[in-house]
């Protein structure tokens, strides 16, 4: 049988990547272990609020501080990045996705060049949509809970739970009543 070993105490978050495994402890730092970082435990970051993956295949992992988004993906490399004032970052297909303090949501998918694509929001997370019918290509889109506690997809999210293959970079509104 496996016995497991206690490695870190006080974990509020954790995120695992190709290798890589990332911990928040309570008190808002940042702790990571394996390639990149070493096989013992290793404190990147203080005062991080929250992480995310980027999933642009890059490895490139996000983490928020004071409303600062920093990346990295090794011991050596963390960075504040451009973007300030920010609740929660996410990455797919290519594009990014931000929500800022104040409910915004902005994007940086082809045309629409960092610029909001809605407000009231107060959680977000990314989804891919693959198609494969005329040619395989993947599309970014984003879901998010809004202030009202109701369930939103932007993108060409094909299948999106609205009952109809819906597709278009708009917001539409899936359900009422969710809790993040």
């Amino acid at each position: 049988s496996k016995v497991f070993k206690q490695v870190l105490t006080g974990v509020q978050d954790i995120l695992a990547t190709l290798g890589a495994a990332y911990a928040i402890k309570s008190d808002g730092t940042l702790w990571a272990a394996g390639p990149g970082y070493g096989s013992t435990w290793i404190q990147i970051l203080s005062g991080v609020s929250s992480i995310r993956a980027d999933y642009n295949k890059n490895g490139t992992i996000w983490a928020i501080k004071s409303g600062t988004a920093y990346t990295g993906s090794n011991s050596s490399n963390w960075a504040a990045t451009t973007y300030t004032g920010i609740k929660q970052i996410t990455s797919v297909a290519g594009s990014t996705f931000w929500l800022k303090t104040d409910g915004t949501v902005n994007t940086n998918y082809t045309g629409y060049s960092a610029s909001p694509i809605g407000t009231g929001f107060k959680a977000i997370v990314g989804a891919n949509s693959y198609s494969c019918l005329y040619g395989c290509y993947t599309s970014p889109g984003v879901i998010g809970i809004s202030n009202d506690n109701s369930l939103w997809v932007w993108g060409n999210l094909s299948y999106d739970g609205t009952g109809t293959s819906s597709s278009g970079y708009s917001w539409r509104k899936v359900l009422d009543n969710v809790a993040d």
